[in-house]
C-alpha cells in the first residue's frame, strides 16, 4: 500500500542517481515515523521501485556480544541476494556499527522519532520523515481496512477520517480489533 503522501518517486530516484554515479556512495536512509507509520511499506514501495527486493532484519535479535558478527552476516546476505537491507529495533540505533565491514551500498534504518542514528563513517545519511495521511487517504484506508468497513455511510466515515488523526497501522490494529462501526473505531 503506497500513501500519496510518501516520497516514494523521490527518495528511489534520489538512490538510483546515487548508485549510478561511477564511484558509488554508501547509502544509509533513515526512515522516521511512529510506530504503525509505514516504515516497513515506504521502505518496500521504494525497493520495488528500484527493483531490488529487500532483506528486514531486526538488530535486538543477536546480542551486544555478537553484534558484529550478525551485522557482518546481514551484510553478507545482502551482497548475495542483491537485496536492500532495513535495519529495525533500538538495537539498530543504539549500537555502534562495525567500521572495519563493507556496508552493502544501500541500507534503511527504521525508526522512531527521537531516535535517529548519528552518521556513520562511510555512508551518506537521507532522513526521511513520513508524514501523517491525509484525510482522504485515512478515508480509503478504513475503507480497504475491513469488509465492514467498506459498508459504513460514507459521511460516517468521512467524519472518522476527518477528525481522527491515525497512522495506517493505527487504522489496520482497529479493523484486527474487529471495529464494526466508526464510532467503534
Amino acid at each position: 500500500n503506497i500513501l500519496p503522501e510518501w516520497p516514494v518517486d523521490e527518495i528511489a530516484s534520489w538512490i538510483d542517481g546515487s548508485l549510478s554515479q561511477s564511484n558509488p556512495p554508501r547509502l544509509r536512509v533513515v526512515v522516521i515515523a511512529p510506530r504503525g507509520g509505514g516504515k516497513r511499506s515506504f521502505t518496500a514501495a521504494v525497493t520495488r521501485k528500484l527493483g531490488m527486493s529487500l532483506l528486514v532484519v531486526d538488530a535486538g535479535a543477536a546480542e551486544e556480544s555478537n553484534w558484529a558478527r550478525f551485522f557482518l552476516h546481514a551484510q553478507r546476505q545482502v551482497f548475495l541476494d542483491t537485496a536492500a537491507l532495513a535495519w529495525t529495533g533500538e538495537a539498530a540505533v543504539r549500537r555502534q556499527w562495525p567500521t572495519n565491514q563493507t556496508l552493502f551500498p544501500l541500507q534503511f534504518v527504521l525508526c522512531e522519532p527521537g531516535s535517529e542514528p548519528a552518521p556513520i563513517s562511510g555512508a551518506v545519511d537521507r532522513q526521511v520523515r513520513l508524514p501523517m495521511p491525509e484525510a482522504s487517504t485515512r478515508e480509503r484506508l478504513w475503507r480497504k481496512s475491513s469488509a465492514q468497513a467498506a459498508k459504513w455511510p460514507a459521511d460516517e466515515m468521512r467524519r472518522l477520517a476527518k477528525h481522527h488523526t491515525v497512522w495506517p497501522g493505527d487504522i489496520e490494529r482497529a479493523s484486527h480489533l474487529g471495529a464494526n462501526t466508526p464510532q467503534e473505531a
